[in-house]
């Protein structure tokens, strides 16, 4: 995870920031400049690959046409867990090229 903060840092990649809460419309914005390790805490907190949480979730992963992986994490239903489901989409390279995640 420190490796990949830290190629984002140095990268600073444009971001699509998306927020969704209940009975309101999604509100997205580009962000261009962004502090990565703070961005990243809480998934780095609330690691679901940890031995501890791994039990509360279920996983889906699958190989895409163009060579990406798509993994699915999802809470079991009476988890006390604080991730609802988490979205990954990696490069054929493993490189994160999407993230959703659901608290």
């Amino acid at each position: 995870m420190q490796q990949q903060i830290d190629y984002l840092q140095k990268t600073q990649p444009p971001v699509l920031k998306s927020v969704k809460t209940e009975n309101e419309p999604d509100e997205t914005i580009q962000v261009d400049n962004l502090d990565w390790a703070e961005e990243l805490s809480v998934f780095e907190e609330a690691d679901i690959t940890k031995p501890t949480l791994r039990e509360y979730y279920t996983s889906e992963r699958q190989e895409q046409p163009d060579g990406d992986t798509t993994i699915t994490y999802t809470k079991k239903p009476d988890a006390k867990a604080p991730v609802d489901r988490l979205y990954l989409q990696l490069s054929p390279e493993q490189r994160l090229v999407f993230l959703e995640a659901t608290l």
